[in-house]
């Protein structure tokens, strides 16, 4: 497998797929364990709650620096779907085609 040096990181030849699901799936379980271990969390069904993503894209934005430390590139905002994700299959559908297409545009 090939290498390259930055100036900052090492970074790998092949798009690193398998560790950015890994970092989003352990994200996920970390957010939703916290609102599933809070006994002040709002019940979800049959509420407003119930129509508001499981994590917003608020924490989403915060999340992209685990996967910028992965990629070596600053991801764009504009990536993040508006309002967040209901699921971490949703997320990963939906990040990993622009993440690889941002990660090929950087790796020429």
């Amino acid at each position: 497998m090939k290498v390259s040096t930055t100036s900052t990181a090492t970074r790998v030849s092949s798009f690193p797929e398998t560790e950015i699901r890994n970092r989003i799936c352990q994200f996920w379980n970390e957010q939703t364990a916290e609102e599933a271990d809070n006994p002040y969390a709002p019940e979800r069904k049959n509420t407003l709650h119930e129509m508001v993503p499981d994590i917003d894209s608020l924490e989403i934005v915060r999340f992209m620096l685990r996967i910028e430390e992965i990629i070596d590139v600053e991801v764009p905002p504009k990536f993040i779907k508006r309002g967040g994700y209901e699921t971490a299959d949703e997320m990963i559908e939906h990040l990993m085609p622009q993440l690889s297409g941002l990660w090929d545009d950087h790796a020429k």
